[in-house]
């Protein structure tokens, strides 16, 4: 069991989880703060922003990310073509966001 153990230990320090990174960019989301909406961004290291405050974000696979605050969740979405950017918010509201730093 013991041999087990120590076997398995390398693993849990490089799931992903532990190494996870996500595109550095900056979106604008419902028109963006100044329309009523909001701004989200991505500092690189796991971190997602939501009109400057940190949020949670969850890696689902390594093109595929979402998080949220509880109010809103979005969705984050890279392939060959680029970066995809939506959100879902309360009573159903959904929309693309518009991408505006990478």
């Amino acid at each position: 069991m013991k041999r087990l153990v120590l076997c398995l230990f390398p693993l849990f320090l490089t799931s992903p989880a532990l190494a996870m990174t996500t595109p550095i960019f900056a979106a604008e989301c419902a028109g963006g703060v100044n329309a009523g909406g909001f701004n989200i961004d991505t500092d690189g290291k796991g971190g997602l922003y939501i009109d400057g405050k940190k949020t949670k974000l969850k890696l689902v696979n390594e093109d595929y990310w979402v998080g949220g605050d509880g109010k809103v969740t979005v969705d984050i979405m890279s392939d060959e073509m680029g970066l995809t950017v939506s959100y879902t918010g309360k009573h159903g509201a959904n929309g693309m966001c518009v991408i505006v730093s990478e």
